[in-house]
């Protein structure tokens, strides 16, 4: 088990990664195997569900299930196996989900139609409990990439290694259990290091068992999830998704929050209001909804230089209409609410309002 920890935390609080850290995979040449469609792969891995998958130099990508490599790539919008289960890649990557329904379920309202055409394809994973629950514990006011240099700075410093990969795979709970709060800050996770190990202890002693709480009805399952430190409604509700498969959980996060007040047309609500207006308005799959608008959020803010009228734009056709109440609505948003005009959120289960959306980068 290697004694170091690349990630280091500078005087600006961003994490630094060292060479080291940075994962590279063994080539193999094996025979691909067509495991089915559709999928949008780069959209999927890049979307804020997961954080230590690689793209590599020929475009595919390299990650672990478990304690097993994989690499997939995408062909023909169809996934595409090299390495690895071709069983648990499969269900890793919910290939059984019925993409066509979930989008006839989509909302008709402008800003889910136009994150739909901008995001086919893009999946939401079946993540193990234990390393997506610990991974958004982490999350708490931090981006996408630093929440990824934390997670491969846990493997290397507490994991084992596996066989034909250069990341080892993320410590079992059992593992953690046992770690210190220091050790655990030299891996950059600041006062959530705290959270963790007192999480890792909970299920270590069987106070909560992962598993065993599956069977819980979504409500009762959101408080069994509160109940581990460092686990709010939010973090319960990306648990819920990408742990759990409740394809209704709504992880309101800053973007979230602001798309829904512009979806009421400005109507303020309580944390819980705008929760039960979320199921309403998104539908049976409200989960799959809310990560379609929020990625692409996420991704035309990249490219629109922070621009939020650009952000949900519909493409030029019969929604004319609809695209002018859309811009209408993003205006009064932009106004009421400067601070989401400013700063937004990178990850998918960071700050969770306006005030805290102002600490980040």
């Amino acid at each position: 088990m290697p004694s170091h920890c690349p990630a280091r935390v500078q005087k600006n609080g961003r994490v630094r990664l060292s060479e080291a850290s940075s994962p590279k995979f063994e080539t193999k040449r094996v025979t691909a195997t067509n495991l089915g469609g559709p999928i949008d792969l780069d959209k999927t891995l890049l979307s804020g569900q997961v954080f230590h998958w690689t793209r590599r130099a020929d475009g595919s990508w390299s990650g672990l299930l478990g304690n097993e490599a994989v690499v997939v790539s995408e062909k023909n919008e169809n996934l595409v196996l090299h390495q690895g289960p071709d069983d648990r890649v499969v269900r890793h990557f919910a290939l059984d989900h019925p993409l066509e329904e979930i989008y006839a379920a989509f909302p008709e309202e402008p800003m889910s139609q136009s994150a739909l055409a901008a995001c086919r394809g893009m999946r939401i994973l079946r993540q193990p409990r234990w390393e997506c629950t610990a991974a958004f514990i982490t999350s708490s006011m931090k981006q996408v990439a630093h929440i990824r240099s934390m997670s491969l700075a846990i493997r290397s410093r507490f994991g084992e290694a596996v066989d034909g990969s250069d990341i080892n795979a993320y410590p079992p709970f059992e593992v953690l259990a046992k770690a210190t709060v220091p050790a655990l800050r030299e891996c950059g996770l600041g006062y959530r290091a705290e959270n963790l190990l007192k999480t890792a202890r909970l299920l270590a002693d069987g106070t909560i068992d992962l598993e065993a709480i599956a069977k819980q009805p979504t409500a009762r399952l959101r408080q069994t999830l509160q109940m581990l430190p460092g686990v709010g409604v939010k973090v319960a509700n990306c648990i819920l998704l990408f742990a759990y498969e409740r394809l209704d959980a709504v992880p309101i996060d800053t973007w979230i929050h602001r798309i829904l007040l512009a979806m009421r047309k400005g109507r303020k609500g309580t944390p819980a209001q705008l929760a039960a207006y979320a199921h309403r308005r998104l539908g049976p799959y409200a989960g799959y909804v809310q990560q379609y608008l929020f990625h692409h959020a996420r991704m035309a803010k990249r490219g629109a230089a922070l621009n939020p009228a650009s952000v949900f734009s519909v493409p030029f056709d019969s929604h004319a209409p609809a695209r002018l109440a859309l811009r209408a609505n993003l205006r009064w948003s932009i106004s009421k609410a400067p601070a989401f005009s400013i700063v937004v959120k990178t990850a998918g289960c960071g700050a969770t309002s306006p005030r805290e959306a102002r600490h980040q980068k």
